[in-house]
């Protein structure tokens, strides 16, 4: 069974932690982006929307994670580490017709 199962958004961190983590740069981006670590066990995170002006990175450490990126808009920079274990990152873009 998975360690976190969650999702991210362009604005939120949904499933990791007790309540949904809600972000916001006003005005600009963050200055060192959006980054995620995971922990040691098999993780499984969608990802449906991601900052089209910031950097977001996961890093997946050990476990098997599953990483799905399915996302309408291209962000600036997106970046998955696996790390350890046998990961499946299958990516995306979804294009509204």
């Amino acid at each position: 069974s998975p360690i976190a199962a969650g999702e991210i958004t362009d604005q939120q961190l949904l499933g990791f932690a007790p309540a949904d983590i809600t972000y916001l740069a006003t005005g600009g981006y963050f200055g060192h982006g959006v980054n995620l670590w995971l922990g040691e066990g098999a993780d499984v995170i969608d990802v449906t929307t991601a900052r089209v002006d910031d950097v977001t990175t996961i890093y997946g450490n050990q476990g098997d994670d599953t990483v799905t990126f399915a996302v309408t808009a291209l962000p600036r920079l997106f970046v998955v580490h696996g790390d350890e274990g046998s990961d499946t990152i299958d990516a995306c873009i979804r294009l509204r017709v």
